[in-house]
């Protein structure tokens, strides 16, 4: 039905507006199923939103792992955006190791633990950021490689750390400090912390998305298909740099890129097939 469709697409824009946008700019042949996924996603990440109690978001986590375990089996819940994307998975056989990934990614950020080291930091956001680029790539056709890995991982490290910036202030007012916790950052003012924090966040993030650029600069088979699969990333800069702004309080203050701007870059990076 067609408000079923109008939900979806509302949902995905409010969560996920990039993967929105970006799915907009994709072949026709897989638009509605990329948006399906952005609308997926979009739960997921509303949850944190929602809930105040861990567990009752595991709740609403276990419903979703009950929808991807039944979708192969063709049976649906009535809920729009869980039936299109149980759709999604049985077209395209998505492996529900990485979708159960996913599931329990999210049910860890509903608690207040930090990730313990960098290695940590990265895995949790190849776990989010990296397999929901991944499934993308499926849904387009890419064929998955050690290049095309490498550049999805190197992806969710950029866009995943610049997204992380960019909530950062909802994560600490739900008790969460998302960053992995350095014993020289101890100072008097929490603040000042958090700032420093941030600018390392911002310096990783800029070599991250160097690093990706320069491995994406080395491929021609499947390029087209992986950058429109990639094509959130086009944003990372100018999210980095509202990030990096001399007025902006990373504690308090939520950065933000004007909507003109973001839909600029992703046709910009889609037309020119460089992100």
């Amino acid at each position: 039905m067609q408000s079923d469709a109008d939900d979806m697409r509302t949902i995905a824009m409010a969560y996920e507006p990039d993967r929105y946008l970006a799915a907009l700019l994709a072949p026709r042949s897989s638009r509605n199923d990329l948006i399906a996924l952005a609308a997926f996603l979009s739960e997921l990440r509303k949850i944190a939103d929602q809930v105040s109690d861990p567990m009752i978001g595991e709740i609403r986590i276990q419903w979703w792992r009950d929808v991807i375990e039944a979708a192969p089996r063709g049976q649906l819940t009535g809920h729009p955006i869980a039936d299109a994307f149980a759709t999604v998975i049985e077209r395209y056989d998505l492996p529900q190791n990485q979708l159960f990934d996913v599931l329990d990614a999210h049910a860890h950020q509903l608690y207040s633990a930090s990730p313990s080291d960098e290695d940590a930091f990265n895995h949790e956001l190849e776990l989010t950021e990296g397999i929901a680029f991944t499934l993308a790539s499926r849904i387009l056709g890419c064929v998955e490689n050690d290049v095309t890995l490498r550049a999805i991982a190197l992806a969710s490290h950029a866009y995943g750390r610049a997204r992380v910036g960019l909530s950062l202030p909802m994560s600490l007012a739900r008790g969460r400090f998302p960053l992995p916790r350095q014993n020289d950052m101890k100072s008097d003012d929490e603040t000042d912390d958090i700032t420093k924090y941030m600018r390392q966040l911002c310096s990783h993030a800029a070599q991250s998305l160097q690093d990706f650029r320069a491995i994406m600069a080395t491929m021609s088979k499947d390029r087209k298909a992986l950058t429109t699969a990639l094509l959130p990333v086009a944003v990372t800069e100018p999210y980095l740099k509202a990030l990096q702004r001399a007025d902006h309080n990373p504690a308090r203050d939520i950065a933000e890129i004007a909507p003109l701007k973001r839909v600029w870059r992703l046709r910009s990076a889609h037309a020119s097939g460089r992100i």
